[in-house]
């Protein structure tokens, strides 16, 4: 019998601007995806993945390799295993239809890293509004390594605030920051 589900965010991103007006290839990490999927599996609950478009997020290669489980090869053939073949992994669901099939059936939320978060969660409404009900129904928010970058999608409006930090306008970025219901908290990230 499961404990409940827990609600997994993806990104469905797989570019990133880098410096110097180019790109690069992104997505999420599998360690920093799977082996906290498959721990809340083993703990007993069901995990629930949700992307903006619905789509399963794609892996970035750099994470892809044993290296990034201690070079445990075993451990990453069974994540990589999870992540290509777990149910929970291959029937995403697009954020706007778990926001309209209801929160409240969630024991908490969880956003794996990598550097995909920075390119859409970031900024993506439905995130803002997943995150404002977990955060007044007092549910567990855990965020991993660059995960903690889809908190800003909390704020009134987090394209203006992520625009401010572009343009280097420290004094607007200020200004729509003060919504942010997260404002004063003490977070520790894992990286």
């Amino acid at each position: 019998m499961s404990k409940g589900k827990v609600l997994l965010i993806g990104s469905n991103a797989t570019r990133i601007e880098v410096k110097g007006n180019k790109w690069g290839a992104t997505g999420q990490y599998l360690n920093e995806t799977v082996v906290p999927a498959m721990a809340l599996e083993a703990a007993g609950y069901d995990v629930v993945l949700a992307t903006p478009r619905g789509g399963k997020p794609t892996i970035d290669a750099a994470s892809d390799a044993p290296a990034h489980f201690e070079n445990d090869e075993a451990a990453y053939r069974a994540a990589r295993d999870y992540y290509d073949n777990s149910p929970a992994m291959n029937a995403p669901r697009t954020l706007r239809a778990v926001i309209d099939g209801g929160l409240d059936q969630y024991a908490g939320v969880f956003f794996p890293g990598g550097q995909a978060p920075v390119v859409d969660l970031m900024q993506d409404p439905d995130v803002g509004e997943i995150l404002r009900h977990f955060h007044k129904a007092a549910k567990p928010t855990a965020l991993l390594c660059h995960g903690p970058i889809a908190l800003t999608a909390a704020m009134h409006d987090p394209r203006a605030f992520r625009a401010a930090l572009i343009a280097g306008a420290e004094d607007k970025a200020r200004e729509w920051a003060k919504s942010w219901p997260y404002a004063g908290y003490r977070m520790t990230i894992f990286s």
